[in-house]
């Protein structure tokens, strides 16, 4: 095998981060640029992926939305009861939300816990296009969403935490890093979520 081959390269990470997956599939750092990457990657995960794993970590892929969107269906058509789905560090942005946001309801009270989404071009129509997954009347099991270092604002902040006010059911929201949001509404949001985990 050439090793300067990049497919190749990416392929083996992939085939072999899935077969060895017990509880947890780690591919952080691994570049997946091409169409072909992410078919290999949803391909082994279709094939591959067990009823044990509990944590997907993506972090850094390189994964624009519609890779990350195929990749999440082919982990809602697997085995896989997911507690943690990590997608940051791609290239993710507000019109890649609707359709995430759809494969996560028709996911139901089967979809993971955990959305992380930190470091991506998310801004607050994006954010705003997600707050229906954290309310009471979705089937979504999602608890703990995480939009650090994205591109929202006061206007987001504000937004979900006035949903916090009622919602006992969020038990982490990480809006961190985010340069438009101040610190006295990061610590609002803080406070309420402190809240809602004593009371749930």
């Amino acid at each position: 095998m050439d090793e300067n081959h990049p497919v190749e390269n990416t392929e083996v990470k992939v085939e072999t981060a899935i077969f060895t997956a017990v509880d947890n599939l780690d591919l952080q750092w691994v570049e997946m640029k091409s169409e072909h990457e992410v078919d290999v990657l949803c391909k082994n995960i279709r094939l591959c992926a067990n009823k044990s794993l509990k944590r997907v970590y993506l972090g850094g892929c390189m994964l624009g939305g519609s890779g990350a969107l195929r990749v999440m269906k082919a982990l809602k058509d697997s085995p896989a009861r997911l507690s943690e789905l990590d997608l940051f560090f791609n290239q993710i942005t507000d019109a890649d939300i609707p359709p995430i946001l759809e494969t996560l309801m028709a996911w139901g009270d089967a979809a993971p816990y955990f959305l992380g989404l930190a470091w991506n071009d998310i801004t607050d129509t994006g954010a705003a296009t997600l707050l229906p997954l954290l309310k009471w009347a979705t089937k979504s099991s999602i608890t703990r969403l995480s939009l650090a270092n994205c591109l929202l604002t006061q206007d987001t902040a504000v937004l979900y935490a006035d949903e916090l006010v009622s919602n006992t059911r969020i038990t982490e929201l990480n809006l961190q890093g985010n340069t438009g949001i101040s610190q006295a509404t990061l610590e609002q949001i803080g406070s309420r979520l402190v809240k809602t985990v004593h009371t749930f």
